[in-house]
């Protein structure tokens, strides 16, 4: 039904989501019986575990949905999310320990450039660093 959206749908993340840019869109659930219609400037988020749907009326405009314009957002978000994230949208593989990255939380907003540009300011900002051997980056605590 629509022309212009954006769809978020990782196998890493509890939900799936879709941002409506203009035109109309129809998502239907898996067991076909949840359905919404979404006009300009709604965000749909569908939670794969309780197979729900929650529609917010112009979400594409807040903040932290700049995904569907290219931005990266990061509002208190887990370090290993923000990592997954950035493996998902540069197509890079990141190595890391949850030890190190688990209690980290990070806020800031990245335009889409380079991957080591934004991957750089985002580990400055959590005091790491990174190193790149056979095209893994891998992460590590900032030596002292």
């Amino acid at each position: 039904l629509g022309t212009s959206f954006a769809i978020r749908a990782w196998p890493h993340t509890p939900y799936i989501q879709v941002a409506l840019v203009k035109g109309s869109v129809r998502v239907t659930g898996y067991n076909g019986t949840l359905k919404e219609t979404l006009v300009p400037g709604d965000l749909l988020t569908f939670t794969k575990t309780e197979q729900t749907m929650a529609k917010i009326a112009n979400g594409v405009g807040e903040d932290r949905y700049k995904w569907t314009e290219g931005k990266i957002v990061l509002s208190n978000t887990r370090m290993t999310e923000a990592l997954e994230q950035l493996e998902q949208l540069y197509g890079v593989t990141i190595r890391y320990d949850n030890r190190q990255t688990d209690n980290r939380k990070l806020t800031g907003k990245f335009n889409r450039e380079g991957f080591d540009i934004v991957l750089q300011n985002l580990l400055f900002a959590a005091d790491m660093t990174y190193t790149k051997k056979d095209g893994i980056y891998y992460i590590s605590q900032q030596q002292k």
